[in-house]
Order: C-alpha cells, then structure tokens, then sequence
C-alpha cells in the first residue's frame, strides 16, 4: 500500500501482500524453521495481511505463530468486529495464534493516559512476547525447550495457550523469580 495503510479494508490488506508483495514475502520466510507474524488486528492491514503470510508459510511447512493485538475499546465496535472475524476464522483454519488484548493495559496504565502512550505500551508488550518466546528457545536458557518441544506442542492441533511477561533485576538474585511474577500483568 505504499505505507498509506489499508483504510480498515481487510481485503485491500490481504490484497497488498497477496499480490503486490508475494515473491519478497515467500523469499523472506522461504528458509525460516518458525514465522512469527505481529501485527494489530481490526483495521485493513494486518487484518488482511497477516493470514496471508501464514498461509504462504504453511504452504512450505513452516509452523507460525501469530502474535495479534486486539483493539482498545476506545477505538469502536467495527474494529472490534473485524478483529473477531478474522481471529475466529484463523481458529477454525486451526492456525496457532496469541492474542493480547489492548484493554489489558488499563490494568496498569492510569485513566489520564494518553493514547499514543497506549500505543506505545501496547507495541513494547508485543515486543516483549516475542522476545519471551525467543528466550525460552535459546540454547542457554534456564528452561531447557528448544524448537522441536515448540514444533511438537504446535504440531498437536488445537492447543490453548496464554503469555506473560514479568522481570527481575539481577540484584534481585534472592527472590528473582517471586519479583518476576509480582511484575507480571
């Protein structure tokens, strides 16, 4: 779409990858062992774009997760709506994704935030999923799970599944683990 975005039309979304950007998109992902796909659902770009990318790594057998944010309430129902959609028809497709609600953040974010700070804060969650799931598959990490454990789970079909995120500093050596979870949202 020439970064100018979908206007909320998911087929001008699936379109736009579908079509205009297929060969750069397959290339991408052509040697890839997972695809992680992030995108906010409920307009036209992800909306649309996201489940063609799966597809297109489905069709060379390369397992995905889709990582999608729903939108915030502030943000109206047709958007709500499209997202449902979409993310019903991926479950019915038997795709594995995690969706992360916008709204969570009123958890932690005051009434008086403004919305490019919730933005903001909802993007540095998705971000911290993905690395959350980076971490558990390196070689080194604490909990030994590496890609095939993560293959095998996807690979069983229909899993449920759920994702936090919480921290602890290093000074924290004591009761790391207890500070990770009180952090957790």
């Amino acid at each position: 779409t020439n970064g100018i975005g979908c206007g909320g039309d998911v087929l001008k979304g699936e379109s736009a990858i579908a079509h205009k950007s297929n060969i750069a998109v397959k290339n991408f992902i052509s040697n890839g062992s997972l695809v992680i796909i992030v995108g906010g659902f409920g307009g036209g770009t992800a909306t649309g774009g996201v489940p063609t990318i799966a597809r297109f790594a489905k069709e060379r057998n390369i397992p995905v997760i889709m990582m999608v944010t729903l939108p915030f309430s502030f943000e109206g129902h047709g958007k709500r709506d499209a997202a449902e959609t979409q993310i019903n028809n991926l479950l019915r497709a038997k795709s594995t994704i995690v969706t992360i609600p916008n709204d969570l953040l009123y958890c932690v974010l005051p009434d008086t935030t403004p919305f490019d700070k919730a933005f903001s804060m909802a993007n540095l969650e998705v971000a911290r999923a993905v690395l959350g799931i980076a971490e558990l598959l390196r070689c080194d990490s604490t909990i030994s799970v590496d890609l095939c454990d993560l293959l095998n789970v996807l690979g069983k079909g229909k899993t449920e599944c759920g994702i936090g995120i919480g921290t602890a500093s290093s000074a924290e050596t004591k009761d790391r683990v207890s500070e990770a979870l009180k952090n957790l949202f």
